[in-house]
Parts: structure tokens; sequence; C-alpha cells
């Protein structure tokens, strides 16, 4: 195996050297441009981050709409007849009842209650 000759290493040396020159710069503008990248990441991800909580509040206030919704409804469906009940019994002597029943879409007929039957003689 034979070895360079004396005269080669200086140039080798320079030649090594400028090679890890050349690579240090391409190593530098590739850390620079990570670190770029990075930070547009990072604002991404944060932009995300606040959509998603925005998101997230609009949940929970349809939720509580909603369960506003199913309280009301439940709360019609439990005295909302009852209450027509007695509007009618009411319009049956008032006709400024009836009045604003009909102007509300509803009518009333008139119904004579039905006669209850007498219980058979022992």
């Amino acid at each position: 195996m034979r070895l360079l000759p004396v005269r080669f290493i200086p140039y080798l040396s320079i030649l090594l050297s400028s090679a890890c020159v050349v690579l240090s710069c391409w190593l530098f503008g590739g850390s620079r441009d990570n670190i770029e990248l990075q930070a547009t990441l990072q604002s991404e991800q944060e932009s995300v981050n606040l959509q998603q909580q925005e998101i997230q509040t609009r949940r929970d206030k349809l939720e509580a709409q909603q369960v506003q919704i199913e309280t009301a409804n439940r709360l019609a469906q439990q005295t909302g007849p009852e209450i027509l009940k007695d509007l009618a019994s009411l319009a049956a002597t008032n006709p400024e009842i009836e009045k604003v029943l009909a102007q509300h879409g509803l009518s009333l007929t008139k119904t004579t209650p039905a006669s209850t039957p007498k219980p058979a003689a022992p």
C-alpha cells in the first residue's frame, strides 16, 4: 500500500477544510430554514387552537340552549293543555277571551256535558 507523497498533504488539508466550510455553511442555512418553518408551524398551530376553543365555546352555548328548549317543551306539554282548558272554560262566560283565542287561530266548540248514568237500583 502506497501513501500520498508529502507534497500533497497541504493541498489535501486545504481541500478537506474547504469541504468542511462549505458543508457547515450548508447546514447553517438549512437550520435557519428549519427554524423559520417551525415558527410558521407554531403560528398555524396557535390559530388552530384558537379555532378549536371558539368551536368548543359555541358547542357549550348550543348545549345550554338545547337544555332550555327541552325544559320549555316539557313545560309546554305539561301545562299547555291545562291552560287551554282553563281559557276555554273562561271563554264560555267571557266573549273577549273568545275573541282573543280566535285571533290566535283557536276555535271553541261548545259541547254539552254528557249526562252521568244513574247507578242501578239495588
